[in-house]
């Protein structure tokens, strides 16, 4: 039944999807110079929930003429046109222009789906991740990262030695001369001020994120599974999951970075309580199966998750709690033969 209701929904998401672009279409011929402005954002975020049909899907648009693209917490706007709502998570430059963009749309699960992220770029920034190669966790977490990357985005890895070296460097800086930004994403691989100078001497549009694996156990996965995130010159910010992380990369700075995680917190303590809901259903409807030990356990989460999307500065040790809180939960959830799983 339940593959039955994806397949409508992934039509009646069709339908809207063929909806908005021959609408989309009429505005652009409509236009011989500029793009109505106003059209484009107001259609944009119902743009994006046409991408949310699929858990990972990307999409590549053309617009045919120059046009200008302002997001903000929680906002989306072009040109003098008054800025409009979106309720999507989305990371994005601040201000991204040009003929074309592309928005990949993935699913974020803690461990049950939450919402779609969002990242949306164009061929004018660059993105790099840098990485410690003495650290054998650093290289296998980064092979996969860059690969899931690369079904979508141009994104090279490198180590950081070779970004220390002034010929890798000048090759670099032949290559995004004129880029509009390059983000250095460093995964355990910190750089001095001074190395950091060498790179903007030869790249001034340089800007670096540094990422730290806070998880427990030696396996690259569970050792990134969260961490830390600081843009240069910021506090620590933090993230759960590689979709998370991915959204450090492609944001413009700590302030939508940290927007866009309260909002997932929130979304969080939504979708737990309605699991805790479900389970006091099942409790009812099937009493011979022991859910008791994921009684209270959504309820629990959706208070941290609030409490994370109030609080100012996260510490790390809130954000371990709940992961630790999260895996107890994924290990008890039900799936005996006639018992039904929560999630």
């Amino acid at each position: 039944m339940e593959s039955v209701f994806k397949y409508i929904f992934a039509m009646i998401v069709g339908a809207m999807f063929i909806l908005f672009f021959v609408g989309f279409g009429k505005n652009i011929i409509s236009t011989s110079e500029k793009m109505d402005a106003g059209v484009l954002v107001a259609g944009f975020d119902d743009y994006l929930f046409t991408l949310t049909a699929n858990e990972m899907t990307k999409d590549d648009q053309n617009f045919g003429i120059q046009t200008v693209l302002n997001f903000g917490e929680g906002k989306i706007s072009s040109g003098k046109n008054k800025p409009m709502t979106t309720n999507r998570i989305v990371y994005a430059p601040k201000t991204l222009s040009g003929t074309k963009i592309t928005v990949r749309a993935i699913r974020w699960a803690f461990p049950y789906d939450i919402d779609s992220f969002f990242y949306i770029t164009n061929a004018r920034y660059k993105y790099v991740i840098v990485y410690d190669s003495t650290d054998e966790s650093n290289t296998e977490f980064v092979t996969g990262l860059t690969e899931s990357i690369k079904a979508t985005f141009e994104v090279r890895n490198i180590t950081k030695a070779q970004l220390n070296t002034q010929s890798y460097r000048r090759l670099l800086q032949s290559q995004y001369t004129d880029m509009s930004r390059v983000t250095f994403l460093l995964i355990g691989a910190d750089l001095s001020n001074s190395e950091k100078q060498k790179i903007i001497t030869d790249i001034p549009k340089a800007k670096f994120v540094f990422a730290n694996g806070l998880g427990d156990g030696a396996d690259s996965e569970k050792q990134w599974a969260y961490g830390s995130i600081r843009f240069d010159g910021e506090e620590d910010s933090y993230y759960i999951g590689n979709a998370m992380l991915m959204g450090a990369m492609y944001a413009e700075n700590k302030t939508n970075y940290d927007f866009n995680f309260k909002r997932a917190m929130d979304r969080l303590a939504a979708v737990s309580l309605i699991y805790d809901g479900k389970i006091k259903n099942l409790q009812v409807a099937a009493t011979e199966c022991d859910y008791n030990p994921l009684s209270g356990a959504f309820a629990s989460l959706a208070n941290q998750a609030k409490e994370a999307a109030r609080t100012t500065n996260i510490e790390s040790a809130q954000l371990s709690n709940m992961v630790s809180a999260v895996e107890a939960m994924d290990d008890k959830n039900s799936r005996e033969l006639d018992c039904t799983a929560v999630f």
